[in-house]
C-alpha cells in the first residue's frame, strides 16, 4: 500500500520530470520520522479512539487544540518523569497530537 503523502505528491506533481527523485526524497523523509516519538504518538490516538467519539478532534477549535497543546506540553516540562496522569503516556506525544489535529485542520481551511 502506498502511503497517503506519497498518493499526494503524485497528484501535486503531474507529469514532472523530477516526479520520482521527489517521490523517493518524500519516501525517505518518511522514515526519518523518529520511531519511538511516533509510537508513543500513536499510542496517543490509539487510547484516544478508546476514550472518545469518532473524529471528536474535528469538531474542535483550534484554539481549543492549543490551549491542550499548552497544557500538555506545561506538564511535560514540569513533571520529571514527563508522564500524563491519565493516559500513562508521554505529554509530550498528547501535544504532538494536538499540533496534528490543528495542522489537519489548517491544511484542510486552506484547500477548501
Amino acid at each position: 500500500m502506498v502511503h497517503p503523502v506519497i498518493e499526494e505528491l503524485k497528484q501535486e506533481l503531474g507529469d514532472l520530470a523530477d516526479k520520482a527523485k521527489l517521490l523517493k526524497i518524500a519516501t525517505e523523509r518518511i522514515k526519518q520520522i523518529p520511531p519511538l516519538t511516533l509510537t508513543e504518538v500513536l499510542k496517543v490516538l490509539a487510547v484516544g479512539e478508546l476514550t472518545h467519539s469518532p473524529n471528536e478532534w474535528r469538531r474542535q477549535s483550534i484554539d481549543y487544540h492549543l490551549d491542550h497543546f499548552n497544557e500538555h506540553m506545561l506538564d511535560a516540562h514540569s513533571k520529571e518523569d514527563y508522564i500524563d496522569k491519565d493516559s500513562g503516556l508521554p505529554s509530550i506525544a498528547h501535544a504532538i497530537c494536538r499540533l496534528i489535529f490543528v495542522a489537519e485542520i489548517m491544511i484542510e481551511k486552506q484547500r477548501g
